[in-house]
């Protein structure tokens, strides 16, 4: 991604969630706090998170589902951050089980 298309890039500024959106992404984070993830290297895998990510996206902030439906948008962005250098790495293995 070039420098142009990443200034152009939305990001989420929390300051500007409700008070409602703020207290749902509390008390998801509290429900999934035992939840298990892999290295973030393996988000392209990682299942947890991708469900952590989705229930974000849709129930709090109500973004489309098709964000996270399997090929989607989500799925792109997880397998081009762990092919990604600086996230990758020289990690030759990786944790499943």
């Amino acid at each position: 991604m070039g420098k142009e298309a990443l200034a152009k890039m939305t990001m989420l500024d929390p300051y500007q969630l409700s008070e409602s959106q703020l207290a749902q992404s509390m008390a998801l984070l509290e429900k999934r706090a035992a939840m298990q993830m892999l290295p973030f290297n393996e988000i392209d895998v990682d299942k947890a998170r991708a469900e952590l990510d989705a229930e974000f996206l849709i129930a709090i902030l109500g973004l489309p589902e098709d964000l996270a439906k399997p090929g989607g948008p989500l799925e792109l962005l997880r397998r081009k951050l762990a092919a990604e250098p600086s996230i990758h790495g020289s990690k030759k293995s990786k944790v499943h089980k």
